[in-house]
């Protein structure tokens, strides 16, 4: 988008956030075979895309678990893992990510609720060019579910609803980015 700070420079990275005040230690020791699998997934499927994962508020055994489990772990993803504090969490995020971007749960000004479609800004709204859903909800925003940006027979960006909805697959473009 142009209307970033500083267009020029692409946007090659990202930061995850975990909270992790909710997670017993029954919980956390379970996390070894999930830990396995995510460093997998992010090796394989986005290699050196990951900046950052904080997992936030934790409690001071998840450090020591995490001691253990780190050694499960590709050991490049594992030194891009930050544990914090509670009283870390907003100052250490504030330098990575803008406050109105940071989860209020986490210090910032962002409301935020799991489960909540993406809150596009007005600038890629305006850059998308939306189609007609099938089900007929209404354009200008994301459906439910994953969404995969494809380039066409034109060189330019699509939006594909993928996964699946009520058991039946789906393949069906949302938006298109440029003209």
């Amino acid at each position: 988008m142009t209307d970033r700070p500083d267009p020029s420079v692409p946007v090659t990275n990202s930061v995850y956030l975990v909270e992790a005040s909710v997670i017993s230690l029954k919980q956390a020791w379970d996390l070894k075979d999930f830990a396995q699998d995510v460093s997998w997934i992010l090796a394989t499927c986005y290699p050196e895309t990951i900046d950052r994962i904080f997992v936030c508020n934790v409690s001071s055994y998840i450090t020591t678990i995490w001691g253990v489990l780190k050694k499960f772990v590709d050991p490049v993803t594992a030194e891009k893992i930050v544990f914090l504090k509670s009283n870390d969490v907003s100052p250490t995020l504030e330098k990575y990510i803008d406050p109105e971007n940071i989860p209020s749960q986490l210090g910032g000004r962002f409301t935020f609720t799991n489960g909540m479609l993406p809150d596009l800004d007005t600038g890629i709204r305006n850059a998308l060019h939306w189609t007609t859903p099938s089900d007929g909800s209404d354009t200008g925003s994301l459906p439910p579910g994953p969404i995969k940006w494809v380039q066409d027979e034109g060189g330019r960006r699509e939006a594909v609803a993928t996964g699946s909805v009520g058991g039946l697959q789906r393949t069906e473009r949302v938006a298109v980015l440029g003209s």
